[in-house]
């Protein structure tokens, strides 16, 4: 595979040093993020030739999910503007065309090479959602709203499932030994992002927006099983408390939500994105002078990986100036190295004169560091140290309650970091 921060899917220990890490020992880890495989072939557009529904999106993105979880990521979900930017990127810069494709071929070639069984769904139910999400992952079943359900059984599908009443908290302890515990999806029921990474993964699905005592044992039972993983989507009561709750077991949260096309973007050794090197050079210190105060402007909101996907950040304009007319910092994820290397190389190519990266909070993901155990964050700052290496970044936003002597004792030890922006 590429090099640089290594993946195992969270089942093997790896070693690898990163080819650009300027340190020279080498690190133990269980990897947190999945390298698919991209199909040999044309990738298959759906949703360009025809307009589909919601219900018949959710179809798609489950057939989608399901081939990338069988090592074949052939379908892409069309989508306007950035989406289509990346699509053709991926001709031009990778050598992989794309063909479209009907929700009718997807069905045939769903039933030919996986199999005929659905979860039957009720796309009006958060829950339901979450659970036929969840479901098809490890059943290896495409999700059927109930609108569908006549067109799929007159089709030769065959209804294995029902999640339509099912409770999360059902869902979880039904198949909690079948999902990949290496990472959670906290999704909105309303939202079709993200359906074909979870399905690919086999992650769990959930989204408990209540604080009752029950839900909140819940969440504290879910994420002590999945401790010290990625958390995609986004907060289902408010950030601080969310990200609080998930630091507090070694996890980070991934601004994802809106995010489409991540079984496709996570394909590592396809885009074979080795070094990343940052087009403009830092200056010299010694050009600086000692009677003068300086000042720094960076964006926050780069840890948000759906504002990359979505090319928020390939606007003209900041702050009403035009882009290049001063330096400008951008905080980014170093995460999209594996879920987005495309993006990222495609960010550094496009850089303008006056643009220079940095590690977005809290590094890997939005964490708050003085939450984590010692252990814990020492795994993830060496883990991160890996991907600051691979990115070419030098600069780390950590953004907390305060900075320990833990927090920055473990930072510090960060080879590649150089400095740090609280």
């Amino acid at each position: 595979g590429c090099g640089g921060p290594s993946d195992t899917g969270g089942s093997d220990s790896v070693s690898d040093s990163g080819s650009s890490s300027s340190s020279s020992a080498e690190v133990d880890y269980e990897g947190y993020f999945k390298s698919l495989t991209i199909t040999s072939g044309n990738l298959l557009v759906y949703g360009r030739s025809e307009s589909l529904s919601r219900a018949q999106e959710f179809f798609g993105e489950s057939v989608q999910g399901l081939f990338a979880q069988k090592g074949d990521s052939r379908y892409y979900h069309y989508r306007t503007g950035s989406y289509d930017t990346w699509l053709s990127e991926i001709e031009t810069e990778y050598g992989k065309g794309n063909e479209d494709v009907t929700l009718a071929q997807m069905l045939d070639a769903f039933k030919e090479e996986i199999g005929t069984g659905y979860v039957l769904f009720d796309e009006s139910s958060s829950a339901s959602v979450n659970c036929a999400r969840s479901i098809a992952g490890v059943k290896g079943v495409v999700m059927i709203d109930e609108s569908l359900k006549e067109w799929a059984d007159s089709n030769g599908l065959t209804q294995e499932y029902d999640a339509r009443e099912m409770t999360e908290k059902e869902c979880f302890d039904a198949y909690k030994d079948e999902f990949d515990n290496t990472g959670l999806v906290q999704q909105k029921g309303e939202n079709i992002q993200l359906t074909d990474y979870a399905i690919a993964c086999k992650f769990y699905c959930y989204f408990v927006t209540d604080q009752t005592p029950a839900s909140l044992t819940f969440r504290n039972e879910v994420q002590d099983w999945c401790s010290g993983c990625a958390v995609y989507g986004w907060c289902p009561i408010d950030e601080g408390t969310d990200v609080a709750f998930s630091s507090r077991y070694g996890s980070f949260t991934l601004a994802s939500d809106y995010c489409y096309n991540m079984s496709v973007f996570s394909c590592t050794d396809f885009f074979g994105v080795d070094y990343l090197e940052q087009p403009n050079a830092p200056a010299d210190i010694s050009d600086y002078a000692t009677d003068k105060h300086y000042i720094t402007i960076v964006t926050s909101d780069g840890d948000n990986l759906q504002c990359w996907y979505g090319g928020t950040f390939e606007s003209g304009q900041y702050m009403g100036a035009e882009r290049g007319d001063f330096p400008m910092g951008w905080s980014i994820s170093p995460a999209l190295y594996s879920l987005g290397p495309n993006i990222l190389e495609h960010t550094y190519r496009n850089a303008g004169a006056g643009d220079r990266f940095v590690c977005s909070v809290s590094g890997l993901g939005y964490t708050y560091p003085m939450s984590y155990t010692t252990e814990a964050l020492a795994r993830y700052c060496a883990i991160l140290d890996e991907y600051l290496g691979a990115c070419d970044l030098s600069v780390v936003k950590i953004l907390d309650n305060g900075l320990p002597e833990k927090t920055i004792e473990a930072y510090s030890q960060m080879e590649n970091a150089k400095g740090f922006l609280y």
